[in-house]
């Protein structure tokens, strides 16, 4: 039953966490710098939630949908060294 709660409680934050990225990247240029950081946090999102799916369809889907969005945080901050090393991790995981 823990786990359960546990596990519960994750999904929730993941969806809290999720919902605050889609915030700034609605925000569009008014976020600015920040934008990136949207993008980035959003695509984490999504790799945690394949992570825990149990249907490889589901994963594959979250798994490109992270990478999408992972990528398009790269394109705003290429040179950011946390959003490459989030697109790396994600390129490994898809092996790609």
């Amino acid at each position: 039953m823990a786990a359960l709660h546990g596990d519960l409680r994750l999904s929730l934050q993941l969806k809290e966490a999720q919902h605050f990225a889609m915030m700034v990247i609605q925000l569009g240029e008014e976020a600015g710098e920040f934008l990136s950081k949207g993008y980035l946090a959003l695509g984490l999102t999504y790799s945690l939630q394949a992570t825990d799916a149990t249907l490889k369809s589901k994963q594959d889907e979250l798994h490109r949908k992270a990478l999408q969005t992972l990528e398009r945080a790269q394109q705003l901050a290429p040179g950011d060294p946390q959003v490459i090393l989030y697109v790396s991790l994600q390129l490994a995981l898809v092996r790609q």
